[in-house]
């Protein structure tokens, strides 16, 4: 089985951050066998010696990750933001979270469950469950899935892309992502466990307030929840 990792940077804030996770994935348990750093900030150029950097002069959002690691032919990825880390045995134990003969895996640190609107969800958190649960998408800060999960959510974009009409990526990526995959979220303990960084005061969900940009985001979410389920 091979593993690519990929942590997305954009936020400067948390520029810092993005060697301690390399650590953290190196001295894991069990190690991505490749690891890309996909650099959002066009304002700076990083390099990191044992790792595969990827600087841009556009901010491609979060889509890149879902593109990016593609780049690097395996089984699995594990896509990372720059506010959190896996802990010593959290990659193994995704690994085992794996079901038997599965030809299709998306799970995540976090999911959710909503009825008619996104924005009042009902988050489901590893760290909070003693079972696994399916729910209606992920919350994608990190994301564990396979080759086979990515090329689901790339066939569901011919429909909202291509004849809906949906380019907006700060909004469709992780929707088509969770939603096409019917992804499952596992309890973790001890060093299972995702572990959260500072957010140094910048987050993309601050922009998930009560106006135009979540009304639309609920909106989506709606279409695809009813796209998925009924086809």
């Amino acid at each position: 089985m091979k593993i690519t990792a990929l942590i997305i940077h954009y936020y400067p804030e948390r520029l810092h951050h993005i060697q301690r996770i390399v650590n953290d994935l190196k001295t894991s348990s069990r190690p991505p066998d490749h690891i890309i750093v996909f650099n959002n900030d066009t304002n700076i150029e990083i390099k990191i010696e044992g790792v595969d950097c990827v600087n841009t002069t556009k901010n491609y959002l979060g889509r890149a990750k879902y593109i990016a690691c593609l780049l690097e032919p395996s089984d699995y990825y594990l896509l990372i933001d720059n506010d959190i880390t896996v802990g010593k045995k959290t990659i193994e134990h995704l690994i085992k979270c794996i079901p038997p003969e599965s030809t299709c895996f998306c799970t995540a640190q976090q999911g959710y469950n909503f009825k008619d609107l996104l924005h009042k969800r009902k988050d489901i958190n590893e760290w909070e469950i003693r079972k696994s649960k399916e729910t209606d998408g992920i919350i994608s800060s990190l994301t564990f899935c396979s080759f086979s999960a990515i090329l689901k959510m790339l066939t569901l974009e011919i429909e909202f892309r291509l004849n809906r009409k949906m380019y907006d990526n700060a909004l469709i990526d992780d929707l088509l992502m969770g939603m096409s995959n019917s992804p499952v979220i596992y309890p973790a303990k001890d060093e299972e466990k995702i572990i959260s960084l500072s957010e140094e005061g910048v987050a993309c969900y601050q922009q998930y307030a009560e106006n135009e940009f979540t009304n639309k985001r609920d909106r989506f979410a709606k279409i695809i929840k009813n796209f998925t389920k009924h086809g």
